[in-house]
């Protein structure tokens, strides 16, 4: 790449002799301004084609920069949807896990219970029955 600060407009060429005489001063400037038109037009014509070279390389560089920021951010994105995916499904699939767990739970200890009170209520009915049958004998 081109360094920028090789480029000299002719607008920043200053005299850099100072002098306390301004009648020197005049001349001096007269004299800088006629070295400027001497420039021909073929130099003017390379600084200009260096110009649009120079910022032809840096419209390049700049989109080269902008593709590539799109490429990591395209990227990024995608992996960033995945491992939210994938964090969602996890998330989810562990909720309905506990709470299968917990309503299956409470439904078997619902199921047990009542079990255990009919096999309770059918050992009461034999006990009363064998009573009842030992007090007949009696």
């Amino acid at each position: 790449m081109i360094s920028l600060s090789n480029i000299i407009k002719a607008n920043y060429i200053f005299n850099d002799k100072i002098s306390d005489n301004p009648k020197k001063a005049a001349e001096s400037n007269k004299l800088d301004q006629i070295n400027l038109q001497r420039i021909s037009k073929e130099e003017l014509y390379e600084i200009y084609n260096q110009r649009e070279i120079i910022i032809k390389e840096a419209n390049n560089e700049a989109l080269k920069i902008i593709n590539s920021a799109k490429r990591n951010s395209l990227t990024e994105i995608t992996q960033l949807k995945t491992k939210g995916y994938e964090d969602g499904y996890n998330a989810g699939f562990e909720i309905g896990k506990n709470k299968g767990y917990e309503e299956s739970y409470k439904e078997t200890c619902f199921k047990v219970t009542e079990e255990l009170k009919m096999q309770n209520e059918n050992k009461i009915k034999e006990l009363s029955h064998i009573l009842e049958s030992i007090e007949k004998v009696k």
